[in-house]
């Protein structure tokens, strides 16, 4: 037994590490066209959450006093079954049945992941070892952000699926400076958007990593201590940097004020003031230094005229009307999961193929897709989940999830990658699951193995 919890260890971290790559395998049905939005994957992160899931089965079977029984019982854990149930339902008036059955087994999925995290990570898994790991990956997916963004194309990854990205590529994300169109970083998953949201997460995680490691004095040598600072200010440069060249405004900004305001609210513990000062310093140094040099870039993507009559902000508007009409046709059980786009190119059915895209909400998605009643039972669970943690504010790691958190569900408002694309639904389920299992249980019991 316990070579297989050293495997299922051995996968979680992994998972951490590489659970953002978009390896995958497109299965397709026959009379189908290939859409992003309406087909099917099998990703090489399903493998492995399947395994992890698997293995916990497997040691629960063997050790049933181990079993998450006691907290069953809990609202958190009742809403998100009710949450799962209304969307069930929702399949009962889907036009897509299939389509909607795939993204039913898909939420299946990421809840067990969520109650894999809640139940297990206290008891096998160490926080500092999961930062290390989540960085790691950040990082990896900075280099090839940097030298996307300085040669303009895709860096031929293909063991990676790296996706195809340039100026001339149509539906590369890009922005116009004085003309010329500059393809934005995508690392090595689908959008930037995705990216950027890895990256301002992993900055957290840095952030946190350098608290915990250095509040308390140091007795290394000093040529020790200069190494040691050199590799932490390399790390922030290298990932502020990559988070900059994604030019996604809502996740820099709303990120970034995140930022702060857990900073702020650290700041009352009079240990961590020196590194907070000197972390906010150099975070500030770093990006004055990109906005000097890429100015012609932040002027163009910041430009409050420009975004006013863009054609992003104007998608935005038509999905938000479209999902709102949806919901007044189908208020109750919704038009079934994972259905959107199919009844959108459907309704407009005039309209170009690419235009056709989920509402850039989560919370308009979920509600056009499984009814009012599905968005008032997520929206319950989100609530208690984040209620439970509230008393555990004070803790350094609670207090960094809450923040993560707060700044996710915010971005819920502007984009839905955390709920329909693989790598922002395991990134969305994985910190909930980490804040559910911070806040209800005893961190003394955190293995440091």
């Amino acid at each position: 037994m316990s070579k297989l919890i050293k495997i299922e260890k051995a996968l979680f971290y992994f998972l951490v590490f590489a659970g953002f790559w978009q390896m995958r395998l497109v299965l397709t049905l026959a009379g189908r066209q290939f859409n992003e939005w309406t087909s099917f994957y099998f990703y090489a992160t399903d493998f492995i959450i399947i395994a992890i899931l698997i293995l916990w089965g497997v040691r629960l079977k063997s050790d049933f006093k181990g079993s998450p029984k006691s907290d069953f019982s809990r609202f958190a854990n009742i809403a998100l079954f009710l949450f799962l149930l209304f969307s069930a339902l929702s399949l009962f008036i889907a036009q897509d049945k299939a389509l909607g059955f795939y993204r039913l087994i898909k939420l299946l999925e990421f809840a067990g992941l969520y109650f894999y995290v809640r139940y297990n990570f206290i008891k096998l898994f160490n926080w500092q070892k999961l930062w290390q790991c989540f960085i790691a990956g950040a990082v990896l997916q900075s280099f090839a952000a940097i030298a996307q963004f300085f040669t303009q194309k895709s860096l031929g990854l293909k063991f990676f699926a790296e996706s195809p990205i340039g100026p001339n590529i149509d539906g590369a994300a890009k922005i116009v400076v004085n003309g010329v169109k500059i393809v934005r970083a995508y690392g090595l998953v689908p959008h930037p958007n995705i990216l950027a949201a890895i990256l301002m997460i992993a900055i957290f995680g840095l952030v946190w990593l350098w608290l915990e490691k250095f509040s308390t004095p140091s007795f290394s040598p000093p040529h020790r201590e200069r190494g040691r600072w050199r590799g932490w200010v390399f790390l922030i440069a290298i990932l502020a940097m990559a988070l900059f060249f994604t030019f996604s405004r809502s996740v820099i900004v709303v990120g970034y004020i995140s930022l702060l305001g857990w900073l702020i609210y650290s700041w009352r513990i009079r240990a961590f003031r020196r590194r907070i000062f000197l972390i906010g310093i150099l975070l500030f140094i770093v990006n004055c230094l990109l906005l000097i040099v890429f100015w012609p870039y932040v002027s163009s993507r910041y430009d409050l005229a420009v975004i006013g009559g863009s054609q992003a902000l104007n998608l935005r508007q038509f999905y938000n009307q479209a999902a709102l009409d949806f919901i007044k046709k189908s208020p109750i059980l919704g038009i079934g999961l994972g259905n959107f786009v199919s009844i959108l190119a459907e309704t407009y059915n005039k309209l170009p193929p690419w235009i056709f895209q989920p509402v850039h909400n989560i919370y308009l998605l979920i509600a056009s897709e499984t009814g009012v009643l599905g968005l008032l039972a997520f929206l319950a669970f989100l609530f208690l989940t984040v209620k439970s943690a509230w008393s555990r504010r004070c803790d350094l790691s609670v207090s960094c999830l809450l923040f993560i958190v707060c700044c996710l569900l915010f971005l819920g408002l502007f984009d839905h990658f955390l709920w329909d694309l693989q790598q922002g639904q395991i990134l969305f389920w994985l910190v909930l699951g980490l804040l559910s299992a911070h806040s209800s249980m005893d961190r003394t019991q955190a293995s440091e193995a």
